[in-house]
């Protein structure tokens, strides 16, 4: 970032955006490879690496082009909000459609106070351990320019 601006330079936003789909990719791959206690089926493997893909860069395009100044880096917020839509698409939505097929069997209310508690607790682990796990990512792309002196003017003296 420049010098006391909040700005973005188009260099950091095209390495934040590489980021989210390299992070999203490789929590894919974890998930989907840890998903089934290392029973890799191809169609819940894929479907893993794309859902997980499509919500990091659905993050990233959120939150790179919002114009807000932000209490956090907007790299961590595309990882910390990667990890929950993975979660919701990845964990929520197949659960809850498992759950809603059982309905008729068990007392509705009683189920419900359960399934809540669970499923929240559940969302705060995982969007915590799957940030921790695609952090290190986001941190390489984030400050890749950086490290390679890109967007900056070299001076020759």
């Amino acid at each position: 970032m420049p010098r006391g601006s909040g700005e973005q330079t188009s260099h950091q936003r095209i390495c934040d955006l590489l980021g989210a789909v390299v992070s999203g990719l490789w929590l894919g791959v974890f998930l989907g490879w840890t998903r089934n206690t290392g029973d890799v089926y191809q169609s819940d493997f894929a479907k893993c690496v794309v859902f997980a893909t499509a919500s990091f860069l659905v993050a990233a395009v959120v939150v790179i082009w919002t114009k807000a100044r932000l209490p956090i880096s907007k790299w961590v917020l595309i990882a910390v909000l990667g990890s929950l839509i993975s979660f919701v698409l990845i964990v929520l939505i197949p659960n809850a459609k498992y759950a809603w097929e059982f309905r008729v069997y068990a007392r509705l209310l009683p189920f419900l106070l359960d399934y809540v508690p669970q499923q929240t607790l559940g969302l705060v682990v995982s969007v915590a351990i799957d940030t921790v796990v695609v952090l290190p990512v986001m941190t390489l792309f984030h400050y890749l320019p950086r490290m390679l002196r890109i967007g900056k003017e070299t001076s020759s003296r």
